[in-house]
């Protein structure tokens, strides 16, 4: 669940995300901590080892692998100062590499590149407006979900989805 996902990263003080094998992806999961600030392990494979070494800490996926995981655990638990600065590089990294906008210009561009469409500009047209605080307070919340879902063609059998998203965004702007 995402939001006891982020009271973890809150409590914590290190992190460990560790992937083996690795297709290559994105982790979501530590993007999510890194842009949380928090000082990172992560496991040297694949797109992993590609991180900046002043953002994470690269544990090697071989036999020294736990003991390297309490080394570096010791020590930025020892060095408050490392540790910080491995905070701060990690959220500026995510601010710098791992914006929506920088995500969907690279995904213009490849397109682009790919089928020769010329210059394209995203478009921003979300669902609902979540500056729109006053339909939020006066509990219209389940009417905007509903007029918009019924725009984009969901039934009734689709109401335990919608209500979970709901009780989300109640969540969100309370």
């Amino acid at each position: 669940d995402h939001a006891d996902f982020n009271l973890y990263v809150a409590a914590a003080d290190i992190c460990f995300n560790g992937r083996y094998p690795s297709a290559g992806e994105t982790s979501a999961s530590l993007l999510r901590l890194l842009g949380a600030g928090r000082a990172v392990l992560v496991s040297d494979i694949a797109t992993f080892s590609e991180l900046p070494r002043d953002a994470v800490a690269h544990v090697p996926v071989d036999h020294t692998e736990e003991a390297t995981i309490l080394a570096y655990a010791q020590r930025l638990w020892q060095d408050e100062a490392l540790r910080h600065a491995l905070e701060v590089n990690a959220r500026n990294y995510v601010v710098r590499e791992h914006s929506l906008e920088q995500a969907a210009a690279k995904y213009i561009a490849f397109l682009n590149e790919l089928y020769g469409w010329g210059e394209i500009k995203p478009v921003r047209d979300p669902l609902w407006d979540l500056n729109t605080v006053e339909m939020v307070q006066h509990d219209s919340v389940g009417k905007m979900i509903g007029r918009k879902a019924a725009e984009l063609g969901m039934t009734e059998a689709d109401m335990p989805l919608l209500n979970r998203v709901a009780d989300r965004l109640r969540r969100i702007v309370s």
